[in-house]
């Protein structure tokens, strides 16, 4: 057999398409569900591993609109840093080598061609798993030729772009990428992912991989509580919604900025962008925020502490949509109640009222979701050391937390009346025993408000300087 490029692109036309596919669905034909399992059948007989995979430092893209536009973007970003880039999107334009790109330019017509021919070759000479097809579809083989030159050539950063969905998707094979972008979503593809919006976001969401970061564009409210819902389930380091990027500079110093691309949409497209860039740099370079005392989860005995110093508005915020990710979903509680607690300080000029406010709620979701007759949250207002103003009952009211709030003098007092129910003596009127604050098989308790706070916390609990 020939081994052109031209004769690679007719044998690869010969693949099942995606129209093929869903015409089958409609008549009760091919589950979507077995997108994945068929996939690493095949990327075992292509002999491509998971580690394979995780070695490629990966930016997984999804979404309804602007997932092209943002990956491409992704990609310039990074080669204007100096790294070494693979691309992979759907669908082509002109010629099919413009799916895969190696620093910017796509495959060569030799380079595709040898590519194909080594993922055919392969494929003919291996036997498929039962009720798999001996060749993948067309999209599914150009992921996989994409994953092939790209382990082959040893790239800084890979960006993938999903191609339906996300849940079933091909790409979703990647159990390790280092971050995940979600561009806006709305109604698509409703044969295969859902008539609403929150069954689309629902697959979209599952590229979301445990403690992987995850940002996302602003979406309507119906998209957004499904993404946060999902969060819950897929466990994302932090799942956090990102600003466009201004089309023009504060105080008019700096001409209006040009993308390259056409569309106010687009600066939304930059803005996500842009922080998955910045989250995948940080970690290339070994300064992602990963310290301790800012996203850090201990558990001790039955308590669970959520710990990070967030301290502004802006960082509560980001701080209550990371804990709403890590606190355990409902199947995982098997029914039972799951207490959500807090100690709280907050330092200097700041209200105490809204920096609660996220965390508040977040608290309040993750109680109505289990019993909230039983699951009442508890609030500990904390006098850190005299330095700072203490926590009144009238501060709270501000954002109606309609939980019992206790004022202590010290982190050890905190600390011993969530562990060891010791209430104390400065107590609210109307709380008739211990019990009534610590019912429940597990507790989770979430420290933040002031860096001062969470370092004297991790001190009291005998955490060394790292």
């Amino acid at each position: 057999m020939s081994r052109s490029y031209q004769e690679a692109v007719e044998a690869l036309n010969t693949f099942h398409n995606a129209a093929e596919l869903e015409k089958q669905r409609k008549s009760g034909g091919r589950d979507l569900t077995r997108s994945l399992p068929e996939t690493r059948d095949y990327m075992r007989r292509l002999n491509i591993t998971n580690e394979d995979l995780a070695r490629m430092r990966i930016i997984h893209v999804a979404g309804s609109k602007g997932k092209g536009s943002t990956a491409a973007m992704c990609d310039a970003l990074l080669r204007q840093q100096g790294f070494s880039t693979g691309l992979f999107t759907s669908p082509h334009l002109i010629e099919v080598r413009e799916r895969i790109r190696v620093n910017g330019a796509p495959l060569s017509r030799a380079e595709f061609a040898s590519t194909f021919w080594e993922l055919y070759d392969a494929l003919d000479a291996t036997p498929p798993a039962d009720d798999i097809l001996n060749f993948p579809t067309y999209f599914r083989a150009t992921f996989l030729m994409a994953l092939l030159a790209f382990k082959r050539l040893k790239l800084d950063a890979i960006i993938l772009e999903v191609g339906i969905g996300g849940l079933y998707d091909a790409t979703n094979v990647v159990l390790e990428p280092w971050v995940c972008g979600i561009t806006r979503l709305g109604l698509e593809h409703t044969s295969i992912l859902g008539n609403t919006l929150t069954e689309i976001a629902h697959q979209k969401a599952g590229i979301m991989k445990e403690n992987v970061p995850c940002f996302s564009q602003p979406q309507e409210p119906t998209a957004w509580r499904a993404l946060e819902e999902a969060a819950t389930q897929h466990r994302p380091k932090f799942l956090l919604q990102t600003d466009p990027l201004p089309p023009v500079a504060m105080h008019g110093h700096i001409p209006p900025l040009n993308l390259g691309i056409a569309g106010a949409h687009q600066f939304f497209n930059a803005g996500l962008a842009v922080q998955l860039v910045r989250y995948w740099t940080r970690r290339y370079r070994g300064t992602a925020p990963d310290r301790s005392g800012r996203t850090q989860v201990l558990r001790r005995g039955r308590t669970v502490y959520y710990i990070d110093g967030a301290h502004t508005v802006d960082s509560c915020q980001a701080a209550a949509s990371w804990v709403r990710s890590k606190l355990p979903h409902p199947s995982s509680t098997q029914g039972g109640p799951c207490r959500v607690s807090m100690i709280f300080n907050c330092t200097g000029d700041r209200l105490p009222a809204d920096l609660l406010q996220p965390i508040n709620h977040t608290i309040s979701l993750a109680s109505q979701r289990r019993h909230p007759e039983i699951c009442r949250t508890a609030f500990l207002g904390l006098e850190y050391l005299k330095l700072s103003r203490k926590l009144q009952a009238r501060d709270t009211t501000q954002v109606e937390l309609e939980s019992q709030v206790f004022v202590v003098d010290s982190i050890e007092c905190a600390i011993a009346q969530l562990e060891h129910a010791a209430i104390p003596a400065k107590q609210d009127e109307g709380l008739d025993s211990r019990d009534e604050l610590l019912d429940g098989p597990e507790q989770h308790v979430i420290v933040t408000g002031s860096l001062h706070l969470v370092g004297g916390f991790l001190a009291q609990i005998g955490m060394e300087v790292q």
